[in-house]
């Protein structure tokens, strides 16, 4: 008998919906405690026959959210940890464990695997948990494929996302195929993308549209096997999040050189050619340029720039300095370069969660010191950790310049708005008057608001 006294009501509604659905897809907001429900469905599946859970998500949410979090609740569960190389994978699938934590980058890993390998490995009742499943969103992406070719080897597959399509329909489309086999939205992605959207020409390049009933037409296809807990409607004890912008307007000499990039779509600066070969190119480019930096193209990795001006940090800081503990999303090296300057000229104490830090016990440590109060600030990159973890010691988030992505917005300002937060929140989004940066909060505006419809 599972014991589901630890659950919110709308946990244990999940847990009933879902419990006995071969395929099942939880869209619930972030911060509503998805896991917890699913781990309680994983130690029902294991106890009724069973043989083995594999679990996949990112990189952070492994350790920090799966194992630390939702396992340690449920401590007769055996579990292992899959993490690379390849052999510490194999290890973990040849223990004993009933539930394997996998990065979901580790289904390239069991997609090389023999068919013998596999159903040794996986028994013939395996259940395979994907959170944070737009990670499979790409279609043609190499861990897609992947993870296709060993979805047959389950008998139960669940995704779990609070933003499934945070920018069109179409990014649904491979995490149900995952699940249900095409068995819904169809086997073929070209098919389901001419049937849901329209192109649009824009220059040499072709975009396609969501048609206005897609959502609407999806979702009751989906209807039998979706479902969805929106935070404000299960979460009223929790208390309001305020969103604010607070403008920046660029001095006079950094302005003359966004106008000038946004003219030609050329400058010289510092004796380095920037340039942008087409609209999105430039996009990207006077977001940066707004933000205080010119990236060198002659690296082709943008790996080094020249900073124009400071000023948006210094306010940045301002704001910081004011505060107990702030979360700052940085979205370029050099913001992170100049947040991390303020940090030092103020004694702020902080740490940083990004790309650069590799090692999984060094992520969880920032976390854990956020969460002690040991922290002023921490300072994140939305790929490497808008997901999963928990920071409500800190009551602001702010956003250093604006995103086209509503999926990093929605999941960083969740990471202090969950369900055990007492306190009043806020957001924060840094704008610079007159620049780009205001097209990207109109796009990611709109993204957000068709999420928040479904």
């Amino acid at each position: 008998m599972v014991d589901l006294s630890q659950l919110w009501p709308h946990q244990k509604e999940t847990f009933e919906f879902g419990k006995d659905l071969p395929a099942f897809a939880d869209c619930s907001s972030a911060g509503t405690g998805k896991g917890l429900a699913h781990a309680k469905i994983a130690e029902y599946f294991l106890s009724n026959g069973g043989s083995r859970v594999v679990i996949t998500a990112p990189k952070t949410l492994i350790r920090s959210a799966w194992q630390t979090e939702f396992f340690t609740r449920l401590p007769d569960v055996k579990i292992a940890l899959a993490e690379a190389p390849e052999a510490n994978r194999k290890d973990a699938f040849e223990s004993d464990a009933e539930v394997v934590l996998l990065n979901v980058d580790g289904f390239t890993f069991l997609a090389k695997q023999s068919d013998k390998w596999l159903k040794n490995h996986l028994g013939t009742k395996a259940l395979l948990i994907n959170d944070e499943s737009t990670t499979l969103k790409n279609p043609e992406a190499n861990r897609t494929k992947a993870a296709m070719k060993v979805a047959p080897y389950f008998v139960k597959k669940h995704i779990m996302s609070g933003t499934m399509c945070p920018n069109s329909i179409t990014e649904i489309f491979s995490q149900i195929k995952l699940i249900d086999s095409g068995e819904r939205l169809g086997k073929r992605y070209t098919n389901f993308r001419n049937m849901f959207t329209y192109p649009v020409k824009r220059g040499p390049f072709t975009t396609f549209l969501d048609k206005p009933d897609a959502a609407d037409i999806v979702y009751g296809l989906l209807k039998d096997i979706l479902i969805r807990h929106p935070f404000d409607l299960v979460m009223p004890h929790v208390p309001r999040m305020d969103h604010r912008i607070i403008y920046y307007d660029l001095p006079i000499k950094h302005k003359d050189i966004y106008d000038e990039l946004y003219r030609n779509s050329f400058l010289k600066y510092e004796g380095k050619n920037i340039s942008a070969i087409n609209k999105a190119a430039l996009a990207g480019k006077l977001l940066q340029c707004a933000s205080g930096a010119m990236y060198n193209d002659a690296d082709g990795q943008e790996k080094t720039w020249s900073t124009i001006d400071s000023g948006r940090y210094e306010l940045l800081g301002d704001l910081v300095e004011g505060r107990d503990h702030t979360v700052v999303f940085f979205l370029w090296k050099h913001q992170k370069e100049e947040l991390i300057k303020q940090c030092k000229k103020r004694g702020l104490s902080y740490s940083v969660i990004d790309g650069d830090i590799s090692s999984s016990e060094k992520r969880d440590e920032a976390v854990k010191q956020m969460q002690e109060g040991k922290l002023r600030v921490l300072l994140l990159h939305p790929l490497s950790a808008s997901h999963g973890i928990t920071l409500t010691k800190s009551t602001t988030v702010i956003f250093a310049s604006p995103t086209y992505n509503a999926d990093w917005y929605i999941q960083g300002t969740a990471r202090i708005r969950r369900g055990v937060q007492s306190k009043i929140t806020e957001s924060i989004i840094i704008l610079a008057r007159d620049t780009r940066d205001f097209d990207a909060y109109e796009v990611f505006t709109n993204k957000k608001d068709r999420m928040e419809a479904l």
